[in-house]
C-alpha cells in the first residue's frame, strides 16, 4: 500500500510533535535538576569552620555540626554538641539572605573541645548572613567570605 504524500507530511509532523514533547521534558526535567543542586532546602554536614576543615577541629569519632534547612524555612541540626531549631526569615532567604530568628538549642554540656565547636559555629549563625549554593557546597557568608561551607549531607 502506497503513502500519499499528505499521510507522508502528516505522519513526519506527527513523529517531530512527538520527538519535540520527549525532548521538553527532558529539558524541563534538566533545568529542575540543576534549580534543585542550587537550593539550600536539604540536609547538610559540615565541612569547614572559616579557614579549619571541621575534620581537623573535632575529635575522629565525633560527629560534626549538621543543619536541615526545610521548605517552610524551619532548620534544625546539631551543634556538635546540642540539637538547634529556628526559622529563617522567609522574605530575606528567597532573596540569598540567611537570618535566623530566635535559634534555640538544648543546653547539654559536652566534651570541651566540641564544645568550642558548637560555639563558633553558632556564632557563626549568628547575625545577618548570605548563603550561595555552588557545586553541591553551601555557603553561609559574612561579607564576602564564608564563614560556614556544607555538602549535602548523603
Amino acid at each position: 500500500m502506497a503513502w500519499s504524500i499528505g499521510r507522508r507530511v502528516m505522519l513526519g509532523v506527527l513523529v517531530g510533535a512527538l520527538l519535540s514533547t520527549g525532548a521538553c521534558a527532558k529539558n524541563r526535567l534538566a533545568r529542575e535538576q540543576r534549580r534543585e543542586a542550587r537550593t539550600p532546602v536539604g540536609e547538610w554536614r559540615l565541612v569547614k569552620i572559616g579557614d579549619d576543615p571541621v575534620d581537623a577541629i573535632i575529635p575522629p569519632e565525633s560527629r560534626p555540626p549538621a543543619l536541615a534547612i526545610h521548605p517552610d524555612g524551619s532548620v534544625t541540626g546539631f551543634t556538635g554538641v546540642n540539637q538547634i531549631r529556628g526559622l529563617l526569615d522567609y522574605h530575606g532567604f528567597a532573596r540569598g539572605g540567611f537570618e535566623m530568628s530566635d535559634p534555640v538549642t538544648t543546653r547539654m554540656a559536652g566534651p570541651p573541645q566540641m564544645m568550642a565547636v558548637e560555639e563558633r559555629f553558632l556564632n557563626a549563625l549568628a547575625g545577618r548572613r548570605s548563603y550561595r549554593v555552588e557545586e553541591g557546597v553551601l555557603s553561609i557568608r559574612g561579607g564576602k567570605e564564608p564563614v560556614l561551607e556544607f555538602v549535602r549531607a548523603q
